[in-house]
């Protein structure tokens, strides 16, 4: 992928006249956007691997319920973007059925219907303590090599 976003630069050098008009600006507005795309979508990757060991956490904590996940990753973890339904669900589903998580139903005093309410099993907690200490060794692991680089970018 980056080597097809360099060979259109390229290419658009020269196609493009020497000057700095709007058009010139336009590609390079593009270049930079589609650079962009292309980084996000290793962020994108990045947050779906660490997305199931939130949703644990969160779960977790408390028996809680889809909405009230989202709403919480929504208000404190900005980072992670805009948590979807679509994104959500199919996660709790696919912990639910690795035996992970378990679910109840409880009536919903707002609309006469019912809550799927979400609490960690014994496994999901086993498993939980796995991905931390997991987590806590591969953030050791990565920073190492972060410190060896800005270093290495210093000298």
């Amino acid at each position: 992928q980056q080597d097809h976003l360099q060979g259109a630069f390229f290419k658009l050098l020269n196609v493009l006249p020497l000057h700095s008009g709007p058009p010139f600006h336009c590609y390079l507005a593009m270049l930079s956007m589609e650079a962009r795309i292309l980084e996000n979508r290793y962020v994108q990757q990045f947050k779906k691997g660490s997305l199931e060991m939130i949703l644990l956490c969160l779960i977790g904590r408390k028996e809680t319920y889809g909405y009230e996940i989202i709403t919480e990753l929504n208000n404190s973890a900005s980072v992670l973007g805009y948590a979807k339904e679509g994104t959500i669900y199919p996660i709790l589903y696919r912990l639910q059925e690795a035996e992970l998580i378990q679910c109840r139903l409880a009536p919903a005093a707002a609309n006469g219907g019912s809550k799927k309410y979400y609490s960690l099993t014994h496994k999901g907690k086993e498993v939980l303590e796995e991905l931390i200490e997991f987590w806590a060794n591969y953030e050791s692991c990565v920073n190492g090599f972060i410190a060896t680089y800005q270093q290495a970018e210093v000298s």
